[in-house]
């Protein structure tokens, strides 16, 4: 019995010797971030609560903003104030090899997300998104189930953002094996009062408009908006405008239920967000590791729409 005991407090003891060895350093994470569009606000949410329940040695300290100079000097201060890992969202792809080159010369982890650096060679960053290549395709497929000709416009985001340029031209490349007309195209920059502005211009110029692509659903849903400021109907009746999305965000479920945001396409943001702070975790722990490797690591995305989005 005497013996048992004695075994038992031992394992405890080391037990708690392990949970303090493994939480006794608190690590600094400065999470930047360009955009605050619906879907970048509940990544970050998520990439924040994922964190807190699962590493309780880990703090993150947020930073917005879009200017890239601004950015550029939060980035200098928080490695100035001693920031362990950081992870970006980049203001601007041209100034990521500046970026990363300043970033990695004080050997602090980095893991890029949302926007990829595409200035940066192949195989020298680790990047977590969206698979972005299908989301076109996928809106084109949706949209052919309710409509095979017509009209069609685009809402594009900041073609700074490789992923507005995905998207586009996966949209407009699909389109070319189908009978629907591309008839124009206009930068909203991901916000749902710039996309508001261009649907209101694009009815003044009297373009007959059945189908909208919007590369988010905060773009789609400003087209909504100005649809039915106009006195028009958003939804697949005949007549309607169809409208499409991708983001699949919480501000735009409402339109979901009702049919005027005929679909979206789902970025699993809870997926994402843990993936993004295990790999910079990962990184963190093999920092000194020169058999880590660097990585893309894509998140494929799904259509949602009236029949499934409370599934």
């Amino acid at each position: 019995m005497k013996k048992f005991l004695f075994i038992l407090l031992f394992v405890l003891l080391n037990c708690s010797h392990n949970n303090t060895s493994n939480n006794k350093h608190q690590y600094k994470i400065a999470l930047f971030t360009s955009v605050n569009t619906a879907f970048v606000e509940t990544l970050v949410k998520d990439i924040e609560s994922y964190s807190s329940i699962k590493y309780k040695n880990i703090s993150i300290k947020r930073y917005y903003n879009y200017n890239p100079d601004i950015q550029r000097a939060q980035i200098r201060e928080a490695i100035l104030n001693g920031v362990d890992a950081i992870l970006l969202q980049i203001a601007d792809i041209n100034m990521a090899p500046e970026i990363d080159k300043y970033i990695k010369s004080h050997n602090i982890p980095l893991v890029y997300f949302n926007i990829k650096p595409t200035t940066l060679q192949s195989g020298t960053y680790t990047y977590v998104g969206v698979n972005e290549n299908i989301i076109g395709y996928l809106q084109v497929l949706e949209v052919l189930k309710v409509r095979k000709d017509g009209n069609a416009v685009i809402l594009t985001g900041n073609p700074n953002n490789e992923a507005s340029t995905i998207r586009t031209g996966s949209v407009i490349e699909t389109l070319s094996n189908t009978k629907i007309k591309l008839i124009d195209k206009a930068r909203a920059n991901w916000y749902e009062n710039l996309a508001f502005d261009s649907v209101i211009n694009w009815f003044d110029r009297d373009l007959p408009i059945d189908i909208i692509f919007a590369n988010n659903d905060d773009m789609a849903i400003g087209a909504i908006n100005a649809i039915r400021s106009l006195n028009k109907r958003a939804g697949t009746n005949k007549g309607d405008i169809v409208v499409v999305g991708v983001d699949a965000t919480y501000s735009s479920y409402n339109y979901l239920l009702d049919g005027s945001l005929y679909s979206s396409i789902v970025q699993d943001s809870k997926t994402e967000a843990r993936i993004i702070v295990d790999t910079i975790v990962n990184i963190i722990n093999n920092i000194d590791d020169t058999a880590f490797n660097p990585s893309i690591i894509k998140v494929d995305p799904y259509i949602i729409n009236a029949s499934n989005v409370d599934k």
